[in-house]
């Protein structure tokens, strides 16, 4: 992996949700190496100094998207892109319609991404299932092309789970595969053979990346810290039970 990065000197950081609290977009920064911040929803810090802290539930919470040590010029959100994305998946319920929607929200935010452009960027990095349409982009370029697997791929994960639906008949709902599902794990498959990097948290991961038939020489193993020395108290008080 090192060999494949050591050139790279701009990246930009593609980005749905406030993944590992906007730390990569900030790391990359504080190596002078992040051109641009693409997200969904994401309150800059100069916008929060002006926000009265008495303001309707929602708009409070949309505050906690934030990083007070990003630079608000090198960030771009798509506020009402991920409003509307945020609002419609609260109303998915099943493992179906969830992926049609996270497939088609992936889309859409590719391609908003792609319209602002690349910058003078030599890398990218975005998430899985929300990458496809910008590596693409990024490939005629010639940019680098760099995949976050945050968690397994959905076919293999799903394998796993119904290899066990006998064991523990009595927590599942039964749910058969249907189009959606093989439209997402498709985009899954088509996004990690673009990548020329593959990035992810644990070798379980990795593993079933590899069972899926990706190259297993652009896998990397990197494992989530904390930043810091985090100090937590608990006071104690003179009740007997146990709340969780």
């Amino acid at each position: 992996m090192d060999e494949q990065l050591k050139h790279l000197s701009k990246v930009i950081v593609t980005q749905l949700g406030s993944r590992r609290l906007y730390a990569v977009p900030l790391a990359l920064q504080n190596r002078n190496m992040l051109e641009h911040f693409y997200t969904d929803i994401y309150f800059k810090t100069g916008a929060i100094r002006n926000t009265p802290a008495f303001l309707p539930g929602l708009i409070n919470a949309m505050k906690s998207r934030n990083e007070p040590g990003l630079h608000d010029e090198l960030v771009t959100a798509f506020l009402f892109f991920g409003l509307t994305y945020t609002r419609r998946g609260k109303q998915e319920k099943t493992i179906t319609t969830l992926a049609e929607h996270w497939r088609k929200g992936g889309e859409e935010f590719c391609n908003l991404v792609t319209q602002r452009g690349f910058r003078e960027a030599n890398a990218v990095y975005a998430y899985s299932s929300a990458a496809l349409e910008t590596f693409k982009k990024a490939k005629e370029k010639g940019i680098q092309c760099i995949l976050d697997h945050a968690t397994a791929p959905m076919r293999q994960e799903k394998d796993l789970v119904d290899s066990h639906r006998d064991d523990f008949s009595e927590w599942f709902v039964a749910e058969a595969d249907g189009p959606a599902i093989d439209k997402y794990t498709e985009r899954q498959q088509q996004e990690a053979d673009l990548a020329d990097v593959i990035l992810c948290g644990s070798t379980f991961i990795k593993n079933m990346l590899i069972e899926s038939g990706v190259d297993a020489s652009k896998i990397s193993v990197v494992p989530l810290g904390i930043s810091g020395n985090p100090e937590f108290t608990y006071k104690r008080d003179n009740k007997s039970e146990l709340h969780i």
